[in-house]
C-alpha cells in the first residue's frame, strides 16, 4: 500500500516507521528543512508517566482566570486569542471534573505504558544503545514544598499506582539518596513523588536517526513542501496538493501537531486541536557540580528541568497565543527566575555559555487525550493532540495507527482515540 505521511516531527517519522515494517510503501513530505524541525525540536525531553494527566484539571478555571494578562503566569491565555479558541475552551472547561480527567488518566496511561514497551522493543530490535539519543534511566522526581500539596500527591500517586504507573512517594531525604542534588532542598521540601523508570532523551536526535534509517530502507522524504489541500474522488482522497505538485497514495496520515487542523478543515474535517506555546531553555551541565542525573518536576511553579547528555533542560510554560513560535524573553525569563529559586547552582550554567532559547506548539485536545486513527473519509488518518506528551506515546501511537492503516487489529482499542469521540 502507498502511503504518505504529513508531517516529520516524531509522530509522523514513528508511524513511517511501522508502517514500513508492514510492507507498505512510504512518503513523509514536511514543511520544514528536516526531521524533527518544529514541535519536536526541543521539547522538555521526559518519558514515561509524570505527564498523564490532562492539562484541565478541578480548579483550573478559576487559577486561568486569575493569570489572565500576568506575563510571569505559568499557564496564560492571551485575551485576543479567546474568540478563536472559544469553542475548544467549552469543551476543556467542561472537563475539568475529577471522572472526566479520570478517564483521560486512564487512557493516556494504556497509550503510555504500551508506548513505552515499544520504545524498548524498538531499541532491542534496531541495536540501539540508547547513546543515539542521549537515553537516561534516572528516573523522574516531582517536588512538593507544603503539606497540603503533599496530601495532593499521595492521592494522585494511588490513582496512577492503580492504572498501572511504577510510582511511590518519598521523604525528602531518602529522595536525596536517589538524587543527590535534591540534597540541598531537604529542609524545604514536604515530599517527592518518584517515578523510577521514568527515561529521558533528546526527541529530536531519535526522530532524525530514525528518519535517517528509513530513508536507507526506502522511505521517501520531502521537505520544504507545504501541503495546501486535497483532490477528492469518490469521497476518498486521490491526492495531496503541495508546493512540490500532487503526491497520490492510498492512504494519508496528517501529523502535523498543532497544525493538523488547518490543513484539515479544507476537507471539512473538524479536529479540535490548539496549539499551546511552551518554551525551553538549555545550557550546558558541566558548570554545576553534583548537577542533576535526572528530570525534576516542580508541582507548583510548574516547570521541569532534566538532565539529557550533557546538558540541561528547563521546560514549562503555556501561553495560547495562536500560532507564534517567537521565544518571548519575558516568559523564558520567568522559567528560568523559577528554576533558580529552586536549583540556584543553574546559574553557573546560565552564564557559561549563551542558552538556546526556543518556542514550540504543542498541540492540545480539550480532553487531554490523543487523536489517532480513523476519520469519516476512509482513506484519511490521524496522529495528533498530543500535547505535552507526544515523546512519551510516539511509539505506541506510531504502533496503533499503522495497524489502523493497513487493517491490522490494533493492540489496543481505538475507540477512546479516534476523532469521532467528539462527535
Amino acid at each position: 500500500m502507498k502511503v504518505l505521511i504529513i508531517g516529520a516531527g516524531i509522530s509522523g517519522i514513528m508511524t513511517a516507521y511501522f508502517l514500513k515494517r508492514a510492507g507498505c510503501d512510504v512518503t513523509v513530505v514536511d514543511r520544514e528543512s528536516g526531521a524533527a524541525d518544529s514541535t519536536s525540536f526541543a521539547n522538555g525531553g521526559v518519558m514515561g508517566c509524570t505527564q498523564v494527566d490532562p492539562w484541565g484539571q478541578p480548579g483550573l478555571p478559576l487559577k486561568l482566570l486569575a493569570w489572565l494578562g500576568k506575563e510571569n503566569a505559568p499557564v496564560l491565555v492571551r485575551w485576543r486569542q479567546i474568540p478563536s479558541v472559544l469553542g475548544w475552551g467549552t469543551r476543556f472547561l467542561a472537563r475539568c471534573n475529577a471522572r472526566d480527567v479520570q478517564q483521560a488518566m486512564a487512557a493516556n496511561m494504556r497509550l503510555t505504558l504500551f508506548s513505552m514497551e515499544q520504545f524498548s522493543d524498538l531499541r532491542t530490535r534496531e541495536g540501539m544503545t540508547g547513546a543515539e539519543y542521549d537515553l537516561g534511566r534516572k528516573g523522574a522526581y516531582k517536588l512538593f514544598f507544603t503539606k497540603a500539596d503533599l496530601h495532593h500527591a499521595r492521592e494522585s500517586a494511588a490513582a496512577l499506582s492503580a492504572l498501572g504507573a511504577p510510582v511511590e512517594v518519598l521523604d525528602a531525604t531518602t529522595a536525596a539518596d536517589r538524587e543527590a542534588a535534591l540534597g540541598p532542598l531537604t529542609d524545604r521540601l514536604a515530599g517527592v513523588m518518584a517515578f523510577p523508570e521514568e527515561e529521558t532523551g533528546d526527541c529530536r536526535k531519535f526522530t532524525r536517526w530514525l528518519a535517517y534509517k528509513l530513508r536507507f530502507e526506502g522511505v521517501q522524504f520531502q521537505y520544504e513542501t507545504e501541503v495546501s489541500g486535497f483532490r477528492m474522488e469518490g469521497g476518498r482522497i486521490r491526492a495531496a496538493t503541495s508546493s512540490a505538485g500532487d503526491f497520490e497514495a492510498e492512504a494519508y496520515l496528517v501529523a502535523q501537531a498543532s497544525h493538523s487542523p488547518l490543513l484539515l478543515r479544507r476537507l471539512g474535517v473538524k479536529v479540535p486541536i490548539i496549539p499551546v506555546k511552551g518554551v525551553s531553555v538549555t545550557v550546558p551541565a558541566a558548570p554545576w557540580q553534583g548537577a542533576l542525573e535526572s528530570a525534576v518536576m516542580d508541582h507548583s511553579r510548574l516547570f521541569g528541568l532534566i538532565r539529557i547528555g550533557d546538558r540541561l533542560r528547563l521546560s514549562g510554560s503555556a501561553e495560547v497565543i495562536g500560532y507564534d513560535t517567537v521565544p518571548s524573553r519575558a516568559r523564558c525569563q520567568a522559567l528560568i527566575d523559577s528554576v533558580l529559586e529552586i536549583f540556584p547552582q543553574v546559574a553557573d550554567c546560565l552564564n557559561a555559555a549563551p542558552p538556546l532559547m526556543w518556542a514550540g506548539l504543542r498541540g492540545n485536545s480539550p480532553d487531554g487525550v490523543p487523536i489517532l486513527g480513523k476519520t469519516a473519509i476512509s482513506n484519511l488518518f490521524l496522529n495528533a493532540g498530543h500535547g505535552p506528551e507526544g515523546w512519551s506515546t510516539a511509539c505506541g501511537a506510531g504502533n496503533l495507527v499503522a495497524a489502523a492503516m493497513t487493517d491490522q487489529t490494533p493492540a489496543i482499542d481505538m475507540a477512546e482515540f479516534e476523532q469521532r469521540r467528539f462527535h
